[in-house]
């Protein structure tokens, strides 16, 4: 429980609800697959923050150092790798305070001085956070110009090739992605 003190002139009081994320399964897919593009809808238990006050975006962690801020999470571009999807809510007038991505700055300690006495802005990171594991493509194979006389045929990926022509043939590789 979070409980917030305000000053006699109403300053010092924070309302941000980042809500909850604990019912969201972590998502585990290969490098650009469309199943990285996603809407995620915090849990607020009835208590969303004023609009007309506070917004919400997402904070994203690459192995918990803080990678990005994205409304609309969109991990289809983004490199293999594990990364943590929190949900923020924030003072809307504030986003200048955001901290910088500089490749150091952990998530946890962005949460811990959000939750400090002093914090440096307005806001409330989620209890929880989504995983997000990225697992890499293979490069193509190619297999090179391969002869088939008469009535031989050769077998690539399980399908039978037993005519000329040019084939792509999509193959899963040994982490399940497309290769």
């Amino acid at each position: 429980i979070r409980i917030n003190f305000c000053d006699a002139r109403g300053y010092n009081c924070c309302f941000a609800n980042a809500g909850s994320l604990r019912n969201v399964a972590a998502v585990n897919e290969c490098e650009g697959n469309p199943g990285l593009q996603f809407e995620i809808l915090p849990d607020f238990d009835g208590m969303e923050a004023d609009s007309t006050v506070y917004d919400y975006t997402f904070a994203i962690g690459r192995d918990s150092i803080l990678y990005a801020f994205d409304s609309i999470p969109d991990f289809s571009t983004f490199p293999p790798g594990t990364y943590q999807l929190c949900g923020f809510s924030y003072q809307g007038d504030q986003r200048d305070s955001f901290p910088s991505i500089d490749g150091s700055f952990r998530l946890d300690t962005f949460a811990n001085q959000l939750n400090s006495v002093l914090p440096p802005m307005c806001g409330q990171l989620t209890d929880t956070c989504v995983t997000i594991t990225i697992r890499p493509k293979s490069d193509t194979t190619f297999l090179g110009t391969q002869l088939i006389c008469g009535s031989d045929s050769l077998v690539v990926a399980g399908q039978t090739l037993d005519s000329t022509g040019l084939y792509f043939i999509n193959a899963t590789n040994s982490l399940g992605c497309d290769s």
